[in-house]
């Protein structure tokens, strides 16, 4: 391959028709196709005068009868030198109005499936309805058709679409022969403009009329169509959309006939529910239903806490004077260094709600610790989390041996 890159350009005008024009199989390799653009890029106008000569060659070929495999093989030996160089190239050969529709197509094919707006609307220009009788024009138009469904996106769409309500023979031929080389084809529409084309396409080609399907039948355009017809329901119910939801409704509404068509209603909605959820993950979904073991420091700090909010609360709390119903309650005051303690009554209702927060606060306290600890043990393991600190223990003193040591002495 280094020899390859160090060529100079005279070299490749020598060899870049040869290596265009050599006779390739249907599978390319990768190589052959850096070769080929190596080509390109050094002998441009060599490159593209060797591909000329091949397209006139078969459109000569195919007006003859002659068998038509070519040309799109070498349309493909340009896939790595595709540039706006060869699409200016490819639209000029395109403007020459003697090529025969089976050229026509595969540039316009390999144009188009490259997203070259030009090209499309090219396409478009070749569109006239209704059909004229003339099989050539005929074919053409159908032929263009053809290619802008196969490669369709919305905007494309919106103009074959205006010309199949327009004239329902040009959409019956031209869905007819999309259809009939692609099995569940893939469309790149909106969800309004697959339920608009499912309600035509029932309409046009109800169930009923559809052929039946042995293990030996012949894929007949009908059957094909008929194929598609489902798939483009399928398309709608697998877009995961309350768009999509909404025009199966519609869809429901329209054809009330169609006994099984909330069965699609309830899978459309299933996939909309399903890809806007948004799982836990499994440390997540652990750490939201384990109760987290308090640590002792973490329990001291609580009680300091709740006590020194007891002694900021001001002493009207814990005047019970007005009450009617009293009880005796003990506060302790110092006087000449004594601890004297003083009976005040106490509401017992009073009493009662003291004792019942004072409970509640120690089964609070206790309860998550005796739960996390006997649960949460081995799911604390699994997350790695850290271990609550123990309380350290001062150390026991080693007992002195006295018979030992007196003994000694």
């Amino acid at each position: 391959m280094d020899f390859i890159k160090n060529l100079n350009v005279e070299d490749w005008k020598k060899w870049s028709s040869i290596v265009i024009a050599a006779p390739s199989g249907y599978h390319i390799d990768d190589s052959y196709l850096d070769i080929i653009k190596y080509a390109y890029k050094n002998a441009f106008e060599d490159s593209t005068n060797t591909l000329k000569i091949i397209i006139d060659q078969e459109d000569r070929e195919n007006r003859e009868n002659k068998s038509y495999l070519h040309l799109p093989n070498f349309l493909r030996l340009f896939e790595h030198c595709y540039d706006e160089k060869l699409e200016y190239f490819l639209l000029s050969e395109l403007q020459n109005s003697l090529l025969t529709n089976d050229v026509i197509e595969d540039l316009l094919d390999f144009l188009i499936q490259r997203n070259c707006n030009e090209a499309k609307e090219f396409a478009k220009s070749l569109i006239s309805v209704p059909l004229p009788p003339i099989d050539d024009q005929r074919n053409k138009i159908l032929m263009a058709a053809e290619i802008l469904i196969r490669n369709t996106d919305s905007s494309t769409w919106s103009f074959i679409w205006s010309m199949i309500q327009q004239d329902t023979l040009f959409g019956r031929e031209a869905l007819e022969r999309s259809f009939d080389r692609i099995i569940n084809a893939r469309l790149n529409l909106t969800e309004i403009q697959l339920a608009d084309l499912y309600l035509w396409l029932v309409k046009q080609y109800p169930y009923d009329e559809d052929p039946s399907y042995t293990e030996n039948s012949l894929v007949t355009p009908r059957k094909s169509i008929a194929t598609n017809r489902d798939n483009v329901l399928h398309q709608l119910e697998s877009r995961g959309t309350q768009e999509a939801c909404n025009q199966i409704k519609r869809i429901i509404k329209q054809l009330p006939e169609i006994t099984w068509l909330p069965q699609h209603l309830l899978n459309a909605q299933q996939n909309m529910l399903r890809d806007k959820w948004n799982p836990l993950q499994p440390r997540e979904f652990l750490n939201l239903i384990l109760v987290p073991e308090p640590s002792n420091s973490h329990i001291s700090n609580q009680i300091n806490e709740l006590s020194k909010e007891v002694q900021d609360m001001p002493k009207e709390s814990f005047d019970f004077s007005n009450s009617k119903i009293k009880a005796p309650i003990a506060i302790n005051t110092a006087k000449d260094g004594k601890v004297e303690q003083t009976i005040h009554p106490e509401p017992k209702e009073k009493k009662s709600r003291i004792w019942i927060a004072v409970i509640v606060f120690i089964v609070s306290m206790i309860i998550p610790v005796l739960f996390s600890g006997l649960i949460n043990q081995e799911a604390r393991k699994f997350l790695k989390l850290d271990e609550p600190p123990k309380a350290q223990q001062s150390p026991i003193p080693e007992k002195k041996n006295t018979s030992t040591n007196n003994k000694h002495r």
